[in-house]
Parts: structure tokens; C-alpha cells; sequence
């Protein structure tokens, strides 16, 4: 009697936190991407993916669920069972300035997610402009800015982020540049190369053509150090020590799916990330990994220095939740 009821209670137990890791996958794993088909997170996605299939013996489908900054997506990633076959692809928002952003959330950023493998550590923006200002540098965009307070304007979409990028950059440099949101990347551009909006803050995939085309001038990256491929655009750090501000992806899993199950999947991605084509393939978006896709536990480490910076950031810029 009391082995049949071990039994039991191994079953339920098995029942309720889904599949066994030695079962595990028995069907596509869900990936959820919180913005639109053919971006960058999404191409991330979607290679990752589809290399599963052949370590995993199943693969991963990709779910776009685009629109609300995000927060839609992370909170079906949040809510999500947690038995091993749905995961979020987050990043800065969803890790460190979400939080701070809005005075409540359909999810819980500290205790609804756990972290199961890196597949960027550094998403870089660009601030770029229109070829007829007259700055060719961080330097000389800080010195315009400064003797036409208020009147100089940059434009970016997303409002979060992106958000945060000009009003640090403001706030380091000391400089009084007016936002202006829009709500997609094409208007955006639009505007900019016509030179309605004299400044940019996108991303380099996003910009990359009109870069090359001499549509728009590139100034800086607002990551740490300069982005590999992109070597000849200086970091805004080299002018304005402390200026950080950069993206990242993360694979997280609900809070609750078994370990035993996040540690083969994260071992599964690491070798897929390391991949010379996949490095080449995000290098050429200006983002990088560095590293493979680390540990639960370095992916926790990496993510409270996040935390701790834009906490800091957030108390500097006093900024007010919506």
C-alpha cells in the first residue's frame, strides 16, 4: 500500500510540473517575443529555434505578441505554465526598468520569471542625424545643443527604452533636447532623413541602410564600448564617462518550471549561441554575446547589475512612473 501511494504522489507530482527532463520535449517548445516579425529579437528567436530541433529533437515556434511597450508579451510569459514548453524572450524593460517606469504591472519582474540562457548581452542604440547638422560628433551635438536649449529635437519610437536613452544622454550632458515619440520605426526615419526631426536614437539594424547611403550620420552607440563590426562609431561613454544604456535577451522560463528542465534547455542553446554564423549574424544588427549562453546563475548575476545601474539612473533622472 504505501509503495502504490509513493507512486501516486510521484505522478501527480510529475502531472502537475509537466513532462520529466529524461521525457522533455515531447512537442515544439513556444518561444514569446514581444515584438513584431522580422526584428532582431525576433531573428534571434527564430534561429535559436529551429537549431533546437536538432539537439532537443524538437524545436521552437515563435510567438509575436507585439504592442503595449511590451508588457503584454511579459505578462503572457509570466502567466504562462510553468511545465517547460513556454518561454519569454526579455530584456532591459522586463529586467530593470519596467519597475520604474510604471506604478503597477501585469507581472511581478522580480519574482515571475527565472533565467535560462543569454542570447545577446549587448543591444546597442545608435544616436544618428540628418547630414545638415552641423555636429560630426558626440562632442560637437552636446556643444549645438547647448547654445540652442530646447530648440534642437531627436525622435524615437517605443516609448521606454528608448525613452530612457535621451533623457540620460540630457541629463550627462547637460543639454536640453526635445523628445519627440513616434510610433513606428518608419515614420520615424521618414522624418528624419527629411529633416524634420534633425536627431535619431534607433538601432543599427533599424538605420543600417540609411547609414550606408549617407541618409543619416551616425554619432554614437550608447553601449560601454564600441560595437564590434561597427568600430568606427564611438561609444557616447568616450565623451560622457558613465553612459550606459543597452539591451539585452534573455530566455526566461515561468517561475516554477523544474530545474532539471531549465538547465538541459540552457545547455542545449550554449553551443547554438557560440556559433560563428550566429555571432556573425547578430554582429551585423550591432549586437553582441560574449560568453555563450552563461548560467542561471550568471544570467541572475548579470541581471541585479543591470538592476543596480538603471535603479541609480532612475533616482539621478527623478523620474516619475506613468
Amino acid at each position: 500500500m504505501r509503495a502504490l501511494l509513493v507512486a501516486a504522489i510521484a505522478a501527480l507530482t510529475a502531472s502537475a510540473g509537466g513532462a520529466s527532463c529524461a521525457e522533455w520535449p515531447t512537442r515544439p517548445l513556444r518561444f514569446i517575443v514581444g515584438t513584431p516579425a522580422g526584428s532582431q529579437p525576433d531573428m534571434t528567436a527564430r534561429i535559436v529555434g529551429e537549431k533546437l530541433g536538432a539537439t532537443l529533437g524538437q524545436g521552437a515556434v515563435v510567438e509575436n505578441v507585439a504592442g503595449g511597450g511590451g508588457l503584454i508579451a511579459a505578462a503572457r510569459g509570466a502567466h504562462s505554465p510553468a511545465d517547460g514548453y513556454t518561454y519569454y524572450l526579455g530584456g532591459l524593460s522586463v529586467v530593470a526598468t519596467d519597475k520604474w517606469m510604471f506604478k503597477s504591472l501585469p507581472y511581478d519582474p522580480d519574482k515571475d520569471f527565472t533565467p535560462v540562457a543569454m542570447l545577446s548581452d549587448s543591444n546597442s542604440f545608435v544616436i544618428a542625424v540628418h547630414p545638415s547638422v552641423k555636429a560630426t560628433s558626440v562632442a560637437e551635438l552636446i556643444a549645438l545643443a547647448k547654445s540652442e536649449p530646447g530648440k534642437l529635437t531627436y525622435g524615437f519610437t517605443q516609448i521606454g527604452v528608448t525613452t530612457l536613452v535621451g533623457l540620460w544622454f540630457n541629463k550627462l550632458a547637460g543639454v536640453d533636447m526635445t523628445a519627440i515619440p513616434y510610433k513606428d520605426v518608419g515614420s520615424l526615419l521618414q522624418d528624419t532623413i527629411s529633416g524634420r526631426v534633425p536627431v535619431v536614437i534607433s538601432t543599427f539594424d533599424e538605420m543600417q541602410a540609411h547609414l550606408e547611403s549617407g541618409e543619416l550620420r551616425a554619432l554614437g552607440v550608447t553601449s560601454a564600448q564600441r560595437v564590434a563590426g561597427h568600430d568606427d562609431v564611438p561609444a557616447i561613454a568616450e565623451t560622457l564617462p558613465g553612459y550606459r544604456a543597452q539591451g539585452f535577451s534573455i530566455v526566461f522560463a515561468p517561475t516554477g518550471t523544474p530545474a532539471d528542465i531549465v538547465q538541459k534547455l540552457n545547455r542545449a542553446i550554449d553551443p547554438i549561441v557560440k556559433e560563428d554564423s550566429y555571432v556573425n549574424r547578430l554582429k551585423a544588427y550591432g549586437v553582441t554575446i560574449r560568453g555563450g549562453a552563461g548560467t542561471p546563475e550568471s544570467i541572475a548575476a548579470f541581471e541585479k547589475a543591470e538592476r543596480d545601474n538603471w535603479a541609480n539612473i532612475f533616482t539621478k533622472l527623478q523620474y516619475e512612473p506613468l
